[in-house]
């Protein structure tokens, strides 16, 4: 049997069938090359029986239950990937966020009739900070695609992690009085990248605690 013989028969049963008149021209390709008719009858009806197999194998699939069984998915397990995906798309976004400006350091001062003033905004990265909090939120992120029930506690340790720092660094704010000298301030503000940075965690943290008090009450109401 060529390879050329062999796909003119599967063109000729690709819908489970064969015409009398494309079985006539195959007899007729088989003759030219010295393959008999009881062989290529034995080929022919083995394809044929593959084909209507696999056609029997769609037609057993019940449309209408895999519709209700998507239905049902919506309702339980949809909200959880939806959940799953919130999850991982705010932690990555809060590791985004080191990149944004975290801190504004701005100063004025004044001496006598000379005064200046300016600002300087630094990333979550240039504070030093952006590795440790990065890592406890990818820690979180991976634990989450391992389906651990707890990931959202590295986002709480990164989110303390976080206002632990931005409390020490206020806490070096400076102001200065010489009465009618002059005076001088040294501020730091909070800037968007970490607001950005704390809307993120929170929504990356509620996503798994929410998820777990919901199956905890669940338990509770079962029991």
């Amino acid at each position: 049997m060529t390879d050329e013989l062999k796909k003119l028969i599967e063109l000729a049963i690709i819908d489970g069938k064969i015409a009398d008149s494309k079985k006539a021209f195959l007899y007729k390709k088989a003759q030219e090359i010295g393959i008999e008719e009881i062989e290529l009858d034995i080929y022919i009806d083995s394809i044929i029986s593959s084909k209507r197999n696999i056609l029997s194998n769609f037609e057993k699939i019940d449309i209408k239950k895999n519709i209700e069984r998507l239905g049902s998915a919506t309702g339980s397990e949809l909200p959880k990937s939806i959940s799953k995906i919130i999850g991982i798309i705010s932690g990555l976004l809060a590791i985004i966020s080191t990149f944004f400006p975290w801190l504004q350091y701005k100063y004025h001062s004044s001496f006598m009739d000379a005064s200046s003033s300016g600002s300087i905004s630094i990333s979550g990265c240039h504070s030093g900070l952006a590795f440790m909090i990065s890592l406890w939120i990818l820690i979180g992120i991976i634990l989450l695609l391992l389906k651990k029930r707890y990931f959202w506690v590295f986002g709480i340790i990164a989110f303390i992690t976080s206002i632990y720092y931005i409390r020490t660094v206020n806490s070096m704010n400076v102001e200065l009085n010489y009465g009618s000298y002059g005076g001088a301030s040294y501020k730091w503000e909070v800037s968007t990248g970490y607001l950005m940075f704390m809307l993120f965690t929170a929504i990356f943290t509620l996503t798994g605690l929410i998820s777990q008090i919901k199956t905890i009450f669940r338990k509770i109401t079962r029991a």
